[in-house]
């Protein structure tokens, strides 16, 4: 009998010795816990830039135990803004700017914000009608921003007309990041050139520290203009939100297609039905709130945002009704944070 016990100690020792597995023998069947159990070593950041350590009390990756709030970025000439919900439905203003716009033409819209995995927040946003870069900034609590520069993102490619509606998604298959962005370039794609809407296409760059970027790459081309492209993944499918551009002195208005790739980088194939057709509507941003989607846009000419929810990417039902935008709210992202990070925010 003692030969078997150890025989069965030495094996689960064998088995986990990498997490240092701690077994406990008393009255009865072994007690196997594991030493993370008891001992949580405290989590480092450091500034992607200069590698230096980050202040203490930064914000670390969601705790599934603590609840979430959720946070819905958008700018304007003075800089960011930001609103809060529990819901993520009934919207309310936190009532500050945290950033000022120095970089670019100096105009501030479309601000896009991705928590990495490492706990630091980058935004991204359009700098101006016809620059060819975009503006970049990072932070680890929203409050304090720093490092904020210009990436000229479309520096070596002549004929660029803008860089529109920047968004950052982590790809997590080759741990770096994908920056998108639209560009109308002077030149391509002539079959689809016309005086009725721009020629945008979605481009991109990839990064593992927001120093180093790759050569600018054509992303995505469906074989008509679009903007605002925004990537998410669900249960391990990549899913594609672009808005076609409108024909506006012909009053046609672009659908918001999604379309689904295996891949972030695609290639991706469009979904029978869109999110939105027939609308003036743009600046979509999707997140997850609770067991569902909810995908959200600007009425562009109303003044007003709607808002649509579905399980399955097919049946969309409308929320606008119960949704409640703060004033000026149009292009930004909504994406969920610990509560502890929104009553930071709203305690300043």
């Amino acid at each position: 009998m003692f030969l078997l016990l150890k025989q069965w100690m030495l094996a689960v020792f064998a088995h986990k010795w990498m997490a240092l597995t701690v077994i406990f023998m008393g009255v009865g069947a072994p007690v196997v816990y594991l030493l993370s159990d008891f001992y949580h070593p405290p989590v480092r950041q450091f500034n992607p830039y200069n590698n230096e350590p980050v202040h203490r009390d930064a914000p670390r990756e969601s705790n599934p135990v603590e609840p979430e709030a959720y946070l819905y970025t958008r700018g304007d000439q003075a800089g960011l803004h930001l609103a809060y919900s529990n819901d993520g439905m009934h919207w309310m203003d936190v009532n500050r700017r945290f950033i000022t716009p120095v970089v670019g033409s100096r105009l501030f819209r479309d601000p896009h914000i991705l928590r990495g995995p490492n706990g630091v927040f980058h935004m991204v946003w359009t700098t101006g009608w016809n620059d060819n870069g975009i503006g970049y900034a990072q932070s680890t609590d929203l409050i304090n921003w720093y490092d904020q520069k210009f990436i000229p993102v479309m520096e070596n490619t002549p004929g660029t007309k803008n860089c529109w509606a920047p968004e950052t998604f982590y790809d997590d298959m080759r741990n770096e990041y994908i920056i998108t962005w639209s560009s109308d370039v002077q030149g391509r794609f002539p079959a689809t050139a016309s005086p009725d809407r721009m020629n945008n296409r979605t481009y991109c760059v990839t990064t593992k520290d927001f120093r180093q970027f790759s050569p600018a790459q054509l992303f995505f081309e469906p074989g008509f203009d679009h903007i605002d492209a925004t990537i998410f993944k669900d249960q391990g499918r990549y899913i594609l939100a672009v808005k076609e551009g409108d024909m506006q002195n012909r009053g046609v208005w672009g659908p918001i297609h999604l379309a689904v790739a295996s891949d972030p980088h695609g290639p991706y194939k469009f979904m029978k039905v869109p999110l939105i057709s027939g609308q003036k509507v743009e600046g979509h941003t999707i997140a997850r709130i609770g067991d569902e989607y909810v995908a959200y846009f600007h009425y562009y000419t109303g003044g007003r945002c709607g808002a649509r929810k579905t399980r399955d990417f097919v049946y969309w039902s409308d929320a606008s009704a119960e949704f409640r935008a703060v004033q000026g709210q149009s292009h930004g992202t909504v994406f969920a944070v610990p509560r502890s990070i929104v009553d930071r925010l709203i305690g300043m």
